[in-house]
């Protein structure tokens, strides 16, 4: 399977953007995957929650609690203490 390295994605609005994609990772303990991508001409990371709906990908807003765990992942993961 080829790594997706780019995607595209409509906004609410209707607002089409193109995205870089950082990393995926699935929270065992939630079983919830967390799609990590920029969609700027900067250095941001986005973060969504990623829901399987058969062969179409559904990417979610998260939830502020969800928030927290994949910004102290994420800190984990810089800090090096996740491999």
């Amino acid at each position: 399977m080829e790594k997706l390295e780019e995607f595209t994605f409509y906004k609410e609005d209707g607002t089409k953007v193109k995205a870089k994609v950082l990393g995926c990772f699935t929270v065992v303990e939630t079983g919830k995957t967390f799609l990590l991508y920029n969609a700027g001409d900067d250095d941001s990371v986005d973060a969504s929650l990623v829901l399987d709906k058969g062969n179409v990908l559904e990417l979610k807003e998260i939830s502020a609690e969800d928030e927290e765990a994949v910004e102290q992942l994420v800190t984990n993961i810089l800090d090096g203490e996740v491999n």
